[in-house]
């Protein structure tokens, strides 16, 4: 979800590694995942929130978004589950997702703001 402002030349990085039939944005980024590694992270241009679960190993393998925070990804958990979303709103509405204000994660993010999702492309 977002803008990635470097698509074609990630393109043209995958050469004969990315299907011709290949004109998703979304599809790209599991290719380049695919090639790359966690290594695509550093690659990456644009405003955007990426979920990637590598099906292959069965985990869930990262969540980001652009290191300007200019796309949101919100996140909640939900007794065994992590819940991912670009929208509060939409988390809120699931089942076991308390809407209580968690003051021990709020200070947290103001006493250490690297924590955040992303410290690794800093």
């Amino acid at each position: 979800m977002g803008s990635l402002f470097n698509q074609e030349d990630l393109r043209d990085e995958l050469g004969d590694f990315l299907p011709c039939r290949l004109l998703m944005k979304q599809n790209l980024f599991s290719e380049a995942y695919l090639h790359w590694g966690e290594d695509l992270l550093r690659r990456l241009r644009g405003s955007f929130a990426l979920i990637i679960w590598d099906g292959a190993r069965e985990v869930f393998a990262f969540s980001l978004r652009d290191p300007q925070g200019s796309h949101p990804l919100f996140y909640a958990q939900s007794r065994n589950d992590l819940l991912l979303s670009p929208s509060i709103e939409e988390l809120l509405r699931q089942p076991h997702v308390s809407s209580t204000l968690n003051r021990a994660a709020l200070v947290d993010h103001f006493l250490d703001p690297l924590s955040q999702i992303g410290r690794d492309l800093l």
